[in-house]
């Protein structure tokens, strides 16, 4: 399914969450395991279906120039859909693919500014008695954030972005249909706290509202 026009047209800066170069004299390449729940309203044709999707993602980051870093996430989600009318649909699993980058505004020792853009996509499918629902959407976020130094290795983290999803969910069997989707609200915003256990390593979590309302839990080393 080719990304739509509008939302190639709409990348803006976007969702990562944290400045990896505060975390090592000399940041080379940091891996994470990132633990997330979040809602989401989806806009179908006939109504709204609130959405929770379920996300265990590998990371790899790393900086590209002194000013810009990337980032790349592989990922497994289980997505519920209690609102769907067809069985096969309300619990779905699949993959997911994210890339990411993260524009530096400032880096001062307290204060970390810094904008982020990411691009994900995701399949998910489930098969319930001879009905198969398989859902795909392309999701691009973007968000200004900054990162508050509270004591040595310890930030408070807060950003506020939007958030355009659109796919398709293919339905066949019993019910053969063919639905897009989108994201019913654009604006969101978060806050957390990111825990340094030593220069290298630190435990992030946060909590979301708007658009996108839930929480993630994340593990982070700069190797």
């Amino acid at each position: 399914m080719a990304m739509p026009v509008y939302l190639r047209q709409t990348l803006l800066p976007l969702l990562l969450c944290i400045s990896g170069s505060a975390w090592a004299t000399q940041p080379s390449l940091l891996v994470g395991l990132h633990i997330q729940n979040d809602r989401i309203a989806l806009q179908y044709a006939a109504a709204v279906r609130e959405t929770d999707f379920t996300r265990l993602d590998l990371l790899w980051y790393e900086p590209l120039t002194s000013w810009l870093d990337g980032s790349v996430k592989l990922g497994i989600i289980d997505v519920t859909q209690d609102s769907n009318p067809i069985p096969a649909g309300q619990s779905t699993s699949g993959n997911t693919l994210s890339l990411a980058l993260r524009l530096h505004l400032y880096r001062g020792d307290y204060l970390k500014l810094h904008a982020d853009m990411t691009y994900q996509y995701a399949d998910t499918s489930a098969d319930l008695t001879g009905q198969t629902v398989e859902m795909r959407w392309h999701q691009i976020s973007g968000q200004v954030g900054a990162d508050i130094r509270l004591v040595q290795y310890t930030y408070l983290t807060l950003a506020a972005g939007t958030i355009a999803i659109d796919g398709h969910e293919y339905a066949t069997g019993t019910t053969t249909s063919v639905q897009s989707f989108q994201s019913n609200k654009q604006a969101f915003g978060h806050l957390g706290i990111l825990i340094g256990v030593d220069p290298t390593s630190h435990i992030g979590i946060e909590v979301s509202a708007g658009a996108v309302s839930g929480g993630r839990i994340f593990f982070q080393r700069w190797f």
